[in-house]
């Protein structure tokens, strides 16, 4: 059995690397490995700063090494950004130097044959033989005389001084590309981590076609040559649909394009995000509808974060002349989103406008990830509730119930991570304190709220704003024929409390005291507090109404729709107000809203609520006949003659009447 290696031994090889000549990709790859070997995540975070103190110490380049000693707050991750940025910004002007000259500038024309018949003093042919002594021919090639300096520039394809149309280095082979007419030293992919070639299913060559590659606004013709036919579409302005994903951890913004095959990027936007992951060399091909090759640099390995979940997904990186938006094909689509296709079949029954719906809201996730975003820590900006209480109030400390064992562990977790979204502060002394009531979710969850009714809502002044009439959202909306509805997130545990009213909203938990930093379910005021913020954020957008947490937008058609929408959206950017995407629903021709329908013909009660009437027992005491009639008043519009059918039921309300029913 051989011994283990040292970690101490494995620790000073890590300390004594350095850059030296390689690249910075090269040598970010060297510590990773080293690292692996020294067992620094046994400790926690020091892995990091091991690696970024390193990194930093053995960097080559000094304008580097001060650009990231200048840097604060630097971790290793953004050490490697900032240091690869640089490399490149360095190789970049160093490549603009090396263009040939008639590109920028017109030189004295200079006699090819003239320069051969004297390579001794000219510089501008070297040979790659050396003599039997090993010394190179000719007196010290690579250091040209100052005349030479004065007539050429560095050759870009070996970084010479001399001409690139006479340069050997035409007929030579790249160690990096492996492409005919420079060498590694200037290649533009020196500093890309290659693997070889993997190995190909059947070692078969693959051939993805795409449907778009780059598409853009304006006329757009497109022949079917086999049929004859020429199909024209004029004035095409097609919003991309837009997705944002983390790719290794950076934000990138990528446009679903479910006629690509795979997903893939462009060369320069990878040199600025991802260079340092290693490239994966394919013998794969790109094909554009026209049936155009892309060039293929390779494929890499990425880490893809979308809806807090992880994928390890290929992206094939092309070599473009321009940057363009990122694809995320069907190979992604798939994993990310395994039902997309279904968007596809019609669905007559909840009228959706399927076609593009999916298209349509990934586009405004694209432009409000805020409003999407499911970060509890995020409040509304620009707002403060201010909770007042009446003179003389007597404060009161209520004890803590009792939670439930088989609920403890999953109360206490809740609290943990309200507290480390800023949602709830801990303390240890309070005037007031109000116990917890835990309610279940649907979805297995729970939601903990106060129990304000004996200790604050009492002695609370309450702010006095109506809810509306559900009338008057609904003229709001007539002419509406598609319908979007928005659920705000956790609504008002989104609005922050000033500091005195933290005070008030002092819970008592079986894990201790903690205060609200935000207006929590349960005080008496927060649903009039709530609903006149939201109003005065909302005013003035047409066909658009809002009742507490619910936002209900309509529209004339689906443009009129997504214009009102967007409206809606720039105002809940503006003031960093969430929504609940899972339980919101977008662009349907019907909605229930209120216990109400709504369509184009206009407002409808709902089925299950009428069922619910019709089969409702007879009441048999005043209770229950009270919620009997409430039951009916709802719908009362729809009625008609209600309060003459109802007179003798609501005459056994008053006083001293007596009940009895026949049949």
């Amino acid at each position: 059995m051989a011994p283990k290696k040292s970690v101490i031994y494995e620790s000073y090889k890590f300390y004594k690397l350095n850059q030296g000549t390689s690249t910075i990709a090269q040598y970010i790859a060297n510590l990773k490995e080293q690292a692996s070997l020294c067992e620094f995540e046994m400790v926690n975070d020091y892995l990091d700063r091991a690696l970024r103190d390193k990194f930093v110490c053995g960097i080559s380049e000094k304008r580097i090494q001060d650009r990231l000693l200048s840097e604060k707050d630097l971790t290793f991750v953004k050490a490697c950004n900032i240091a690869l940025a640089q490399e490149i910004i360095y190789l970049e002007s160093k490549e603009i130097q090396h263009e040939p000259d008639s590109v920028h500038k017109v030189y004295e024309k200079v006699n090819p044959q003239k320069l051969k018949t004297n390579t001794k003093s000219s510089p501008s042919i070297v040979s790659r033989q050396s003599n039997k002594n090993g010394q190179s021919n000719g007196s010290h090639p690579n250091i040209p005389s100052s005349q030479s300096r004065s007539r050429y520039r560095n050759c870009w394809r070996c970084s010479r001084f001399h001409n690139a149309d006479i340069c050997p280095a035409k007929e030579w082979k790249c160690f990096v590309c492996q492409k005919q007419g420079h060498t590694s030293t200037v290649c533009r992919y020196r500093n890309v981590n290659f693997t070889k070639e993997e190995e190909e299913e059947n070692q078969q060559e693959n051939v993805y076609e795409f449907n778009s590659i780059v598409q853009e606004e304006g006329n757009v013709e497109s022949e079917v040559g086999e049929a004859n036919q020429i199909i024209e579409i004029n004035n095409i302005k097609s919003i991309p649909a837009l997705i944002n994903v983390k790719v290794e951890n950076k934000e990138v913004t990528m446009e679903v394009d479910s006629g690509a095959t795979v997903s893939l990027m462009s060369f320069i936007e990878f040199k600025e995000k991802i260079l340092y992951l290693t490239v994966n060399k394919t013998s794969s091909k790109l094909k554009t509808v026209s049936g155009s090759i892309l060039t293929v640099i390779g494929k890499v390995n990425v880490n893809v974060k979308s809806n807090n979940n992880v994928y390890k997904l290929s992206l094939f990186i092309v070599d473009t002349k321009e940057k363009f938006t990122p694809l995320l094909g069907r190979s992604w689509l798939d994993v990310i989103k395994p039902n997309w296709r279904e968007i596809f079949k019609v669905n007559n029954s909840q009228g959706e406008v399927n076609a593009v719906k999916f298209t349509e809201l990934e586009h405004f996730r694209a432009l409000f990830p805020k409003v999407f975003s499911q970060d509890n820590s995020q409040a509304i900006e620009g707002c403060q509730a201010n909770l007042v209480i009446k003179e003389d109030a007597q404060m009161i400390f209520h004890k803590a119930y009792d939670v439930p064992y088989a609920l403890r562990e999953q109360v206490s977790k809740e609290l943990s991570q309200m507290e480390k979204s800023g949602i709830l502060v801990r303390t240890t002394q309070a005037e007031i304190a109000s116990p917890i009531v835990i309610v279940k979710k649907s979805n297995g969850g729970i939601r903990i709220c106060g129990d304000f009714k004996k200790t604050l809502n009492p002695i609370l002044k309450q702010d006095h704003y109506p809810l509306p009439n559900l009338q008057d959202i609904f003229h709001k909306l007539v002419g509406g024929k598609v319908f979007t509805i928005l659920d705000l997130s956790n609504a008002y545990l989104q609005l922050k409390v000033n500091e005195t009213s933290k005070k008030l909203l002092t819970i008592h938990t079986h894990c201790g005291l903690y205060k609200f930093t935000r207006l929590p379910y349960g005080v008496s005021s927060a649903p009039a507090i709530f609903q006149m913020l939201m109003e005065q954020v909302l005013s003035g957008i047409d066909m658009t109404g809002v009742y507490l947490d619910d936002v209900i937008i309509a529209g004339e058609d689906l443009t009129d729709c997504k214009n009102n929408m967007l409206k809606v959206f720039e105002r809940l950017n503006k003031y960093n107000i969430r929504i609940n995407q899972n339980k919101s629903c977008f662009f349907r021709e019907s909605v229930e809203y209120l216990g109400h329908v709504l369509d184009k013909e206009g407002v409808k009660p709902m089925q299950k609520k009428i069922e619910a009437i019709q089969k409702a027992p007879a009441p048999k005491n005043l209770t229950e006949l009270r919620a009997y009639l409430g039951l009916l008043n709802y719908y009362s519009k729809f009625i008609p003659m209600l309060s003459t059918e109802l007179y003798s039921l609501y005459k056994l309300l008053q006083k001293n009447q007596k009940c009895e029913w026949g049949e």
